[in-house]
């Protein structure tokens, strides 16, 4: 890949070195993956930070190149102060910038830890980039685990960062809460980098005097303007009636319609993510969303929406009809009077009305389907797509189903002894999941990608333990014991 530079000049550092940012990159989006060189990155002494194949005794890249402190194959020192600075970045063509990076820690849990700086002076102040607590979401996730590190930032302790380790406890030692493995790090940076001509970020180690582990390691470092692509969909409900559904990728947290039908008055905008409209009249109207990420970067898309050609469906495709019966859902459905018409059908499920996915075609002599749900949604939506032999189709009205007044997720075994995975089930897809000690720090956080979630507790010290899932609905707190 090529990528365009600009002049960004000599800086001095204030820790006593000259560094030499002779350009700054500034095409984007920019990953440095570090296998074919170090990418310029400086540390501020020699030995301070190495690049190349980690086999500490827990951090271990497994031939993948990557920075980390001090030594590819021991840990930081004692006492040890130390960082390592990126090259130069021109922010002059970003609006909303975003940061990703996969990084991995292992410091003694509270004491010692690794935050990343950034500085649009040259180097001569340094501002911590996010701290513990921030919101989490689809651009923001595991940043930070701790909020009060004794010697990182000294002389200006006390700061948030990655702090912790799986280590076993030795002496005085304290333990617990290391990453174990890689981590993606997503972070928005701040709206007043944007337009920036030299950015530049260090990472920075502080250690005290004893408990030394292996450190901190880090790779494939992403700068970008934050991703946003809007989409919409809309289904015919009743005459010049519409009910649309805002889709974003990979997500949005605000949403501004405008339907294009300003006789409308007040009721041509919503700021719902899935609102209806009543058309003042048949026509054309061009409907545009623009949808705004978790970074504040916003993306328009329009359609032009025929409402003369937006049919409702006839009266006999209005009798979808869901019952529960055990685990399973028994669908029906009246049979189409135009029956030689009809080519077939496609039974479609949802959990959230939104997202709708094919699980069944049907003949058209079909009116029945037996279903088997997932069972970690409380409510599930069924429609029908009817497709004529003509090509054309129609959707049915949502049936819902309500597999259970309340489904929490559950937590077993509990307690649990310490080195045993704990195991969430019931989970709603995209959940998030953190972990908090009894003093309010979280332990670590996580996004499910499944129904179910192990979470390993070598790292936990023995003690109570709060769990908190967040997927959209009411959050659920569950209690833990770790003995």
């Amino acid at each position: 890949m090529h990528f365009l530079y600009s002049f960004c000049g000599i800086f001095l550092f204030f820790n006593t070195y000259l560094s030499v940012f002779s350009q700054c990159i500034s095409s984007f989006p920019h990953t440095q993956d570090f296998q074919s060189s170090d990418g310029s990155w400086t540390p501020n002494a020699a030995g301070s930070w190495v690049w190349g194949n980690v086999t500490k005794p827990v951090i271990n890249s497994s031939g993948s190149l990557c920075w980390t402190n001090n030594s590819l194959t021991t840990g930081y020192p004692a006492n040890a102060q130390v960082h390592v600075t990126s090259p130069c970045y021109d922010f002059s063509s970003l609006t909303n910038p975003h940061l990703s990076c996969r990084v991995w820690w292992e410091t003694e849990r509270g004491w010692d830890g690794v935050n990343l700086q950034y500085s649009t002076n040259g180097g001569a102040t340094w501002t911590r980039l996010g701290n513990f607590g921030d919101p989490v979401n689809c651009l923001n996730a595991n940043w930070y685990n701790a909020n009060s590190i004794t010697w990182l930032d000294v002389p200006v302790a006390n700061s948030s960062g990655w702090s912790g380790n799986i280590t076993p406890i030795t002496g005085s030692c304290t333990n617990g809460f290391g990453s174990g493995g890689w981590v993606l790090a997503q972070k928005c940076l701040p709206l007043a980098l944007a337009g920036q001509p030299n950015v530049i970020f260090r990472f920075h180690l502080g250690a005290g005097s004893t408990c030394q582990d292996d450190g901190f390691a880090f790779d494939d470092f992403t700068i970008q303007e934050s991703p946003i692509v809007p989409d919409f969909t809309y289904i015919c409900i009743g005459a010049n009636t519409l009910d649309f559904t805002g889709l974003a990728n990979p997500c949005a947290t605000a949403w501004s319609w405008n339907f294009g039908d300003p006789a409308s008055g007040a009721s041509n905008t919503s700021t719902l993510q899935n609102p209806s409209h009543i058309f003042t009249s048949g026509g054309t109207f061009t409907v545009t969303l623009t949808a705004t990420n978790p970074c504040g970067r916003s993306a328009v898309i329009a359609q032009v929406i025929d409402v003369d050609n937006c049919t409702t469906l006839p009266v006999d495709l209005l009798g979808l009809k869901a019952q529960l019966a055990g685990t399973s859902v028994h669908l029906s459905w009246q049979k189409p009077s135009e029956i030689n018409a009809v080519k077939h059908f496609y039974i479609q499920r949802s959990t959230d009305e939104v997202h709708f996915e094919t699980i069944a075609t049907t003949y058209s002599s079909e009116t029945y389907y037996r279903d088997t749900p997932p069972q970690h949604s409380a409510t599930i939506f069924y429609r029908l797509i009817k497709v004529d032999n003509d090509g054309t189709y129609q959707y049915s009205k949502a049936a819902q189903v309500r597999l259970s007044e309340k489904l929490p997720a559950r937590v077993f075994p509990n307690p649990v002894h310490q080195g045993e995975p704990i195991r969430l089930e019931a989970l709603a897809p995209e959940s998030y999941v953190s972990v908090y000690d009894m003093q309010g720090r979280k332990c670590m956080e996580v996004i499910s990608s499944q129904n179910y979630l192990e979470i390993p507790t070598h790292t936990f010290v023995k003690g109570l333990y709060w769990i908190r899932i967040q997927n959209g609905d009411t959050p659920q707190t569950l209690k833990i014991q770790v003995n």
